[in-house]
């Protein structure tokens, strides 16, 4: 078995499940499965892996969001799927500064700056991909749907806020948002090392957008992938959460 080929297909199966209900059935009906698969690829990814570096990609650790300064440049061909994998190339020079990221920036002007979501960059441009018929932000397709998506950031960005942030291990599932095809330990804040030890988002940019927007001093990341180049171990900075990776 390819077990590279089935991450992918898992990947897609992922991305697309706002989008057909009939693929929603199906997966939600093949969550154990799905998940017991993640577990048994990621701990053989492990072993003949990331061992070598030090890091386990199914153990929870803790940083600093403001650590968080990048994030995988469009196109980049990774995904939680491909968790416990080490890649060389120039993937992490190709990182974008979160800094500039269209996102970031439109929560930080709603939330810091008092703007109306329809007022803000990131609103503007999913409603021209609606009215184009098409789909964006977690599978919006029509002005409600954004308008919804719009409202769960406002619950999240008070959430946070107000209680600090959950870890996504310990939050009920709910179909819509936190819904997830992988086991507890990939649903965090999932991040790439770079060569020189960066931390490189490759998951979770609207939760880091909002801790970093709320000042919350730690949150749980789980590292994905190293690059080849990494001599192992942390970065500095990060530390371990949990003793036994689930």
């Amino acid at each position: 078995m390819d077990l590279s080929r089935v991450a992918q297909c898992l990947g897609v199966a992922r991305r697309g499940i706002h989008s057909s209900r009939l693929l929603r059935l199906v997966v939600y009906r093949l969550h154990p499965l799905v998940r017991l698969y993640f577990r048994l690829v990621t701990e053989f990814r492990y072993r003949t892996q990331l061992q070598t570096k030090g890091i386990h990609p199914r153990r929870t650790y803790t940083a600093d969001p403001k650590a968080i300064q990048q994030l995988l440049a469009p196109n980049t061909p990774f995904s939680v799927a491909n968790s416990g994998e080490i890649h060389g190339g120039d993937w992490d020079r190709r990182a974008r500064s979160f800094d500039d990221y269209l996102i970031y920036n439109s929560l930080k002007n709603r939330f810091v700056h008092g703007y109306e979501w329809d007022e803000t960059e990131q609103f503007e441009r999913a409603r021209e991909t609606i009215d184009a018929g098409g789909s964006c932000w977690h599978g919006c397709r029509s002005l409600s749907d954004l308008r919804d998506r719009c409202a769960y950031l406002d619950a999240l960005y008070t959430d946070i806020k107000d209680h600090g942030y959950t870890p996504q291990s310990e939050l009920e599932v709910r179909r819509h948002e936190n819904a997830s095809i992988y086991p507890p330990s990939l649903r965090e804040i999932s991040v790439a090392i770079g060569r020189n030890g960066e931390l490189i988002l490759l998951d979770g940019r609207h939760r880091v957008s909002i801790v970093k927007i709320v000042g919350v001093d730690r949150i749980p990341i789980q590292i994905a992938i190293v690059h080849a180049e990494w001599d192992g171990g942390l970065p500095a900075g990060v530390t371990d959460r949990t003793p036994d990776p689930i």
